[in-house]
């Protein structure tokens, strides 16, 4: 498959993790489940919003220092090794504790499972960070795309089966609350620290060519404001990114939607928007990973700009169509979810020099961390609209529309990696 000595065995080991990771998050996604747990426990649309927002704005926020450390480390894997396991079991603690403090007490179990849940996705984001150095140092980036599309096939048939988990958590043969959601997360700690077991025997390739460590820390402020200034590409990406996270602040909404005013029930709405969610993810990873492999990530990021231009359009369609239009839509925010890797992440990883990929990858996730809370901004909207959900989705639309645009002046950073292999021959 490659040169790279440990190149099978990596393949497999990032396979494995991306797969049970992806079978585990199902249980608590920030788009299906969290909501619906949230929903139980206060009626404040902007906490709602917050509770959706919180994962990936606590994922990508810290990205940049943890970027930095590492970047200044001759070897990455380390940083993975230690922080990996511990991380991922605070998901299980958080399942022990509602467990235990049982459904008295919502505000107490609303500030914990917030809290925990931001630990969970700071220690992911740390670990994203190395994960994505070593898939680019360690994975040919023409495989990415075949193992990305591999993965996420497995994730949506496990889903069959987490979707009959969440049904009955949540339905009346269930648990009663809070216990049917600690359940649903003791479920998810279980694959997240199985999966981690498998990032743990990853193998660093050794490189011939020296990589210098990132600039020390009194040089790294004005390094970031030169790549913002002079990398006209980065740019163009990071424009490009946030507009089309900007138009994720629907997703959360959706389930409020679906519950309180198409009237559909809470265990068949919750089980099938995971369903839902996660074959919108398939189809992406079957088609993205054909178009990542076949054209490059320029592509993927041009079919999730019209998938966010669908969605919010489907949600409209949904006042007159009702539960079917939802359900599309519901689809695909799974289809934009599973664009990320093989779009963002591959573009990056490709783009960024080889020695500052690290730095690269922090500063774009943590620029995104700031359009990844616009579901707040969608809790701001419905408050400050009385509630109306169309002009929620309506907003959403007009910014998807503007993304749309912006992809056609993307670069294929690819081709320029094969320029610049053909230099020397010319």
């Amino acid at each position: 498959m490659s040169s790279l000595p440990h190149a099978r065995r990596n393949f497999i080991l990032f396979f494995l993790d991306y797969a049970i990771f992806g079978i585990g998050f199902s249980l608590i996604g920030n788009t299906t489940v969290v909501p619906d747990l949230v929903r139980h426990l206060t009626d404040s649309e902007t906490i709602i919003g917050l509770a959706g927002a919180l994962y990936p704005f606590a994922w990508l926020v810290p990205q940049l220092l943890f970027a930095q450390v590492i970047n200044r480390s001759t070897r990455r894997k380390p940083f993975m090794t230690w922080s990996v396991i511990p991380f991922r079991i605070t998901m299980a603690i958080l399942a022990g504790f509602i467990a235990l403090v049982g459904g008295e007490s919502h505000s107490t179990i609303l500030v914990t499972f917030l809290f925990f849940y931001t630990i969970f996705a700071l220690g992911d984001g740390l670990v994203t960070i190395v994960w994505a150095d070593m898939m680019g140092s360690s994975v040919p980036h023409r495989w990415r795309g075949v193992l990305f599309g591999l993965g996420q096939v497995v994730v949506t048939v496990a889903t069959l089966g987490t979707r009959e988990i969440v049904r009955n958590a949540l339905g009346p043969n269930g648990l009663p609350f809070p216990y049917n959601y600690a359940q649903m997360l003791g479920f998810a700690a279980v694959m997240f620290i199985i999966a981690g077991v498998a990032l743990s025997l990853l193998v660093e390739e050794k490189t011939e060519t020296v990589i210098e460590p990132g600039p020390p820390m009194h040089q790294f402020l004005p390094y970031l404001g030169n790549v913002l200034r002079t990398d006209r590409e980065f740019q163009r990406f990071t424009l490009t990114r946030t507009l089309l996270d900007l138009t994720m602040m629907t997703a959360p909404f959706y389930i409020i939607f679906g519950l309180d005013y198409l009237k559909i029930s809470n265990g068949v709405l919750v089980g099938d928007s995971v369903l839902l969610t996660t074959l919108g993810s398939a189809a992406a990873a079957l088609l993205l990973g054909w178009l990542s492999h076949r054209s490059g990530s320029r592509s993927v990021i041009g079919m999730a700009a019209i998938a966010c231009c669908l969605h919010p359009a489907l949600a409209l369609l949904s006042f007159s169509v009702g539960q079917p239009a939802l359900y599309a839509a519901f689809f695909l925010i799974g289809f934009v979810s599973a664009a990320t890797v093989p779009g963002y992440f591959d573009w990056i990883i490709t783009h960024a020099p080889p020695d500052r990929r690290p730095i690269y990858v922090g500063l774009t996730n943590t620029i995104s961390a700031v359009s990844h809370l616009s579901p707040v901004f969608g809790g701001l909207i419905l408050r400050l609209s009385g509630s109306s959900y169309s002009v929620l989705f309506m907003v959403a639309l007009l910014i998807a529309f503007v993304g749309l645009g912006s992809t056609l002046f993307l670069s294929e950073p690819r081709k320029r990696l094969a320029m610049l292999a053909t230099e020397p021959t010319k």
